[in-house]
């Protein structure tokens, strides 16, 4: 069956696998396949020459029925390609194949190309694919691209506080797929005192989804000197707050917690009840 066809090239699905043609030389397109061979994200080569690619036909996809594991895979496959040196160039939607709550990337002719034909990052690509094919119940990818559209994309070699990382650890595997260096304490845990903490010495601090358990463990003014504190301590902060609904730490005017020079990044439905969270620069 033949699946694209173009002068000089053509994608063909046979029993083999999916066999590509063409005019121009695939050996930078088989040499970047085969070098990501050992991961599970992205397609085997089952046989190559200079015109001929062969590769494992991983099939039309399916639904996602686990979104924490999906999001999770598709940060790990981010920390596959940066840590390979490679940058796919076209990330998106199309050419993502979900098997298994896993993503899997196609169609790597446009990988390591100057000047790229999209100059967003795979980063922004990606999310906004796992955006679309999960619906980010759970908001981990709206809030995180926010974050990213913020600094431009560039957090490498930065040091990233998850404060409230909790039992999926969400944002650490985004974290690390950014080359950035991450740390998560989970505030819920017994033993583990956000108001005792060395905030010191950490570019970004991330405070998601915490402010109501803030609150309840020493109260509202306890919570907002712990903000003050983490603010002068760390260069820059991000503060994801109420912006109506539930939770004891629901405020209508959210803008004394924040301050006013904090910056609003996105605001988002949350999933399955009338509420809305909001994502601030500090």
């Amino acid at each position: 069956m033949i699946l694209k066809a173009r002068e000089g090239f053509t994608v063909t699905r046979t029993d083999a696998g999916i066999v590509y043609s063409s005019d121009d030389d695939l050996t930078p397109t088989a040499d970047i396949l085969s070098k990501l061979s050992k991961y599970k994200h992205f397609p085997k080569v089952l046989g190559r020459n200079p015109h001929v690619l062969v590769v494992e036909d991983v099939g039309n996809g399916e639904e996602v029925t686990d979104s924490v594991k999906f999001i999770q895979e598709c940060a790990r496959l981010l920390c596959e390609l940066r840590q390979e040196g490679i940058k796919h160039g076209d990330l998106t939607i199309r050419n993502i194949i979900v098997r298994n709550n896993t993503p899997i990337a196609i169609d790597f002719f446009e990988s390591n190309k100057e000047p790229s034909k999209r100059p967003e990052t795979d980063s922004y690509h990606l999310i906004n694919a796992a955006i679309e094919i999960s619906g980010d119940p759970s908001r981990v990818m709206r809030r995180w691209l926010a974050v990213l559209q913020d600094q431009g994309f560039n957090i490498e070699d930065r040091r990233v506080l998850d404060v409230g990382a909790g039992v999926n650890q969400d944002f650490i595997p985004w974290i690390e797929s950014e080359g950035a260096i991450p740390t998560g304490i989970d505030i819920l845990v017994e033993g583990t005192d956000a108001f005792d903490y060395d905030y010191t010495g950490s570019d970004m601090v991330l405070l998601f989804s915490i402010w109501p358990y803030l609150v309840q463990q020493r109260g509202e003014p306890e919570a907002l000197q712990l903000l003050e504190r983490i603010k002068s301590n760390s260069n820059r902060v991000y503060f994801e707050s109420q912006l109506r609904g539930d939770g004891p730490g629901y405020a209508k005017d959210e803008r004394y917690i924040v301050g006013p020079n904090a910056k609003k990044l996105v605001t988002v439905p949350v999933t399955g009840r009338d509420a809305t969270r909001t994502v601030w620069r500090l």
